[in-house]
């Protein structure tokens, strides 16, 4: 267990595939958080300087995490436990909204895209066929992420608190405004909540569907492909790195590969409790 390892450590935890970083702390049982909601991608973002030495207070995740405050044990557990259950949220969203919306997507690959794979180990597998869709996802959703700059997103049905507004069944997303836009996804009320009140958890903003397109981009691999050895993925890794002074270069990687990978099997444990 992480709470168990002595010495001055910190965990990255790079959300890609929301636009979201995460940086732990941990001196000796001691916890301190740092977060970024990648201002480059979101309205309402904020770097890691102004999550630490900003007055944030309005929102809710500085209060519980914010401001360079010593955390307990119990607040660490409810970080990881929201990380979790935002991985387990996009999968669905994936499933269920996202891949089903991108034009031409063959849906023989729908299977291998909504799980763990693909890896190349189910028999049978076309990996130049996966390939080719995996392919077909990112340039689409790339192509958007670029016009949304000039563009704009418009979430027809939303209220000026950026919740979802009384009697709609979804919520379209659109690129451009509503009278001359490109209508992308419709998505049903109930999930854009769920990802609206996950999001002000973590980040402590409301959620900015640019987020599905960023979900589309990199978080097909937001369990997949990850390099058993450093946590390397696309839409979600895992970074850790020992803050000892007197180590060797060698020393150092070690040591860094050996807090990862307890990161990332804290991770898998939370995922199937």
């Amino acid at each position: 267990h992480i709470k168990s390892m002595d010495g001055h450590f910190l965990w990255w935890i790079a959300m890609n595939a929301i636009g979201h970083h995460l940086i732990i702390e941990n001196c000796n049982g001691h916890y301190r958080v740092h977060q970024a909601y990648i201002k480059n991608i979101h309205p309402y973002g904020y770097t890691a300087k102004e999550w630490c030495c900003s007055d944030l207070r309005r929102k809710s995740a500085w209060k519980k995490f914010g401001g360079g405050k010593l955390l307990t044990s119990s607040d660490l557990d409810d970080l990881l436990d929201i990380v979790v259950r935002y991985q387990k949220l996009l999968s669905r969203v994936l499933k269920n909204v996202l891949l089903p919306a991108v034009p031409g997507l063959d849906p023989l690959a729908l299977p291998y895209l909504e799980k763990d794979g693909p890896d190349g180990s189910e028999k049978g597998v076309d990996e130049q066929f996966l390939a080719k869709e995996l392919k077909r996802i990112v340039v689409w959703s790339d192509h958007l992420i670029k016009r949304v700059g000039p563009e704009g997103l418009t979430d027809v049905g939303m209220t000026e608190e950026r919740r979802v507004g009384e009697g709609n069944s979804f919520i379209p997303v659109m690129i451009g405004t509503v009278e001359n836009g490109q209508r992308l996804f419709d998505v049903p009320a109930s999930v854009y909540t769920q990802c609206d009140n996950i999001n002000r958890e973590l980040t402590g903003e409301p959620f900015n569907s640019v987020t599905f397109l960023y979900m589309l981009n990199s978080g097909v691999w937001w369990q997949s492909r990850r390099d058993p050895d450093d946590g390397g993925a696309i839409g979600f890794s895992i970074l850790g790195m020992d803050l000892k002074q007197d180590m060797t270069e060698e020393e150092g990687i070690r040591r860094s590969e050996q807090i990862t990978k307890k990161m990332m099997s804290e991770f898998e444990r939370m995922a199937v409790a």
